[in-house]
C-alpha cells in the first residue's frame, strides 16, 4: 500500500511540473534517421521509378519558449548536419546522388504534456556529393564524388528547400523519442539532364533537452 501511495505521488509531482508552462531559452539536440523515398520531376522523369535510400544527420535547435495557460509556444533554429540520399531506377539501374549538407531552418514547436509538435522548414546546402550508377544491388558501375565547387558545376539551384513535421514524446530526464516525416522540394537539377531531385523522407529521432 505504502508503495501504491510513494508511486502515485511521485506520478502527480511529474505530471504538475509537466502542465506548468514554461517560459525561456531552450537546446534540443536531435538524431535523425530514417528512409529516403526519391521522387522526381523533369523530362525524364517519365522514365524513372522511385527506390528507397538511408539518411541520418545530427540536428541542434536552439530556440525560445512562450508559456500560455499549460501550453508551450517556442520558436527555435534548425541547425546541423544532414545526409541525404535520392534514389531511384531508370533504364534497370539503381541511379541516385547522396549529399553531405549544412542544414538551416525554422522549427516552431507547441509542447503539451508530453507531446511536442513541430512544424517548419528551412534550406539545405550541399557541401559534398555522390552522383552514382549501379548494375546491381551491391555494384557500383559508375561513380562520381563531389566537393562544394564540383556541385556548383554540375547542378543547377545546389541547394534544397525543404520542409518537415515532427512528433516528439518528452521523457524523464529531458530526454526524447519521435517521428518525423519531411519533403525535400524538386528545386536542384542535374545540368544538361532536365531532372530535378525531391524525396519524401521518413523517420524516427532521439534527443535531449537543455
Amino acid at each position: 500500500m505504502k508503495k501504491i501511495i510513494t508511486i502515485t505521488c511521485l506520478l502527480i509531482i511529474t505530471l504538475s511540473g509537466s502542465l506548468i508552462a514554461k517560459t525561456g531559452f531552450e537546446l534540443n539536440v536531435l538524431l535523425p534517421f530514417g528512409m529516403s523515398v526519391g521522387t522526381y520531376t523533369g523530362d525524364n522523369a517519365k522514365f524513372t521509378k522511385t527506390d528507397v535510400g538511408f539518411e541520418f544527420g545530427i540536428h541542434i535547435i536552439p530556440g525560445y519558449y512562450f508559456g500560455i495557460s499549460n501550453i508551450d509556444l517556442g520558436i527555435g533554429l534548425d541547425i546541423g548536419y544532414q545526409k541525404d540520399v535520392f534514389a531511384l531506377k531508370q533504364n534497370g539501374q539503381n541511379v541516385g546522388a547522396s549529399f553531405d549538407s549544412f542544414n538551416l531552418g525554422l522549427m516552431p514547436r507547441i509542447d503539451l504534456a508530453f507531446l511536442s509538435i513541430g512544424i517548419g522548414g528551412g534550406i539545405k546546402f550541399p557541401l559534398a556529393g555522390l552522383y552514382y550508377t549501379k548494375t546491381g544491388e551491391s555494384s557500383i558501375a559508375n561513380a562520381a564524388l563531389f566537393d562544394t565547387k564540383g556541385i556548383a558545376q554540375n547542378f543547377n539551384n545546389p541547394f534544397i528547400p525543404y520542409v518537415k513535421l515532427t512528433l516528439d514524446f518528452i521523457l524523464p530526464l529531458n530526454l526524447t523519442a519521435g517521428i518525423y516525416v519531411s519533403y525535400d522540394i524538386p528545386l536542384m537539377e542535374v545540368k544538361g539532364q532536365n531532372l530535378k531531385f525531391s524525396s519524401v523522407d521518413l523517420g524516427a529521432q532521439i534527443g535531449i533537452r537543455f
